[in-house]
């Protein structure tokens, strides 16, 4: 695997992290 296609994979992995991380404090100021 390319150091490219690495760096893609790891930026992927990060940005889904980040939208669920999201998503979850959303629905945590839903309920409270």
């Amino acid at each position: 695997m390319t150091a490219h296609a690495f760096t893609l994979s790891a930026f992927c992995t990060c940005a889904a992290c980040v939208l669920s991380t999201l998503e979850h404090i959303h629905d945590a100021e839903r309920t409270l």
